[in-house]
């Protein structure tokens, strides 16, 4: 199975009992990010296994391929090793932002939505994405000329408070496509601390910079990467911080960061 993520094409090779099943499972919640025509020549190859023998298990692992008897686990590991190739294919190349990231259908400008591991950014994503084009939940990748490449990958959703979580098509859930052209219109920090209506408020560079830097991925490898953090906080008008109760109060927030953005 050919996926294209972030621009680069990664195969999944699919083995074990569980195949046919998993193999469904990815062509599913990963329906937006399949490799149609023209997709890049193939590249990294992902070897996974599913099979309730777990000797079978264990002698695909020491193959070194990703190996589990269960397929929700799979799906979960699976969506992590995806992240990681995407993302180390572009090292140097993209600003790469632990983000969710939004667009306005019609002019693609976008709202980027940087938050940490376990903080609100796919709930967030969830949100906003059926009102806007949902361009990632994860990893918002920016080119230097400020356009952004979409991530679409499926939404990593914990039902019922029990994992591991699910990954659920973006489609499945009523998200919006993304615009064709993407670019970065507005940088936020997210920040759910339980007050009552959201708040916007400015961030001095000196602060954005180290913020933004903790939630980068490789950062270093960029040749002047604090000036082209800054540039990018110039074009945008800086950085804001939005503190939220509930995800659907930013719908009127990212509303008004990304309409009439030029």
């Amino acid at each position: 199975m050919a996926l294209e993520l972030l621009g680069a094409r990664v195969d999944v090779a699919v083995g074990g009992g569980g195949a046919a099943g998993l193999a469904d499972a990815i062509a599913t919640a990963w329906d937006r990010c399949l490799a149609g025509p023209g997709a890049p020549a193939a590249g990294t190859v992902v070897e996974v296994f599913v099979d309730g023998d777990e000797a079978a298990v264990g002698r695909a692992r020491d193959r070194g391929m990703l190996a589990d008897s269960d397929e929700l686990r799979m799906m979960h590991w699976l969506s992590s090793k995806l992240t990681v190739a995407a993302i180390s294919a572009h090292f140097g190349e993209l600003w790469m932002l632990h983000a969710c990231a939004v667009a306005e259908p019609t002019t693609g400008a976008t709202a980027v939505l940087v938050a940490a591991s376990g903080t609100g950014k796919t709930t967030a994503a969830v949100a906003l994405g059926r009102h806007f084009g949902y361009v990632t939940d994860e990893t918002a990748a920016i080119r230097l000329d400020g356009t952004l490449l979409p991530y679409p990958k499926p939404l990593s959703v914990l039902v019922d408070g029990q994992g591991p979580k699910q990954q659920q098509s973006p489609s499945d859930l009523g998200l919006l496509a993304a615009p064709a052209t993407p670019w970065l219109a507005a940088i936020a920090l997210l920040d759910r601390n339980g007050s009552g209506a959201p708040r916007v408020d400015a961030v001095r560079t000196v602060e954005a910079l180290p913020a933004l830097a903790e939630q980068t991925s490789a950062l270093q490898r960029h040749g002047r990467p604090l000036h082209m953090v800054a540039e990018h906080l110039h074009r945008t008008g800086g950085l804001r911080r939005i503190s939220y109760r509930e995800a659907e109060d930013l719908v009127p927030v990212v509303a008004q960061m990304v309409a009439g953005a030029s």
